[in-house]
């Protein structure tokens, strides 16, 4: 019955345009933002040096998703395929001293 009133559809189109929510009750929620990590970071977060992660990056392709300055960023895919390629190099590395 409200939805033919041509009141209350000027009242909520008033409402909705000063940024209140819609009447349909659905809120938009903002996602947070993507946490972007440089080498060091990364390093630091896999406790290891820095410099196995910039080999690692280096000899595998792995690519920065941006760049902040002069300095390469990497999101959590790369530091996922990072963190990966560290346990392979310490696998490969161990197995080696192995005596069977």
């Amino acid at each position: 019955m409200s939805e033919n009133n041509p009141r209350t559809a000027e009242a909520t189109q008033a409402h909705t345009a000063r940024g209140a929510a819609p009447a349909s009750g659905v809120v938009e929620v903002a996602t947070p933002p993507e946490v972007l990590r440089t080498t060091g970071t990364i390093a630091q977060k896999l406790s290891v040096p820095r410099h196995r992660v910039e080999y690692v990056v280096r000899t595998r392709g792995i690519a920065h998703c941006a760049v902040a300055g002069r300095t390469r960023v990497y999101d959590e895919q790369a530091v996922s395929q990072i963190h990966l390629e560290i346990i392979c190099m310490r696998a490969r590395r161990f197995r080696r001293f192995r005596w069977s």
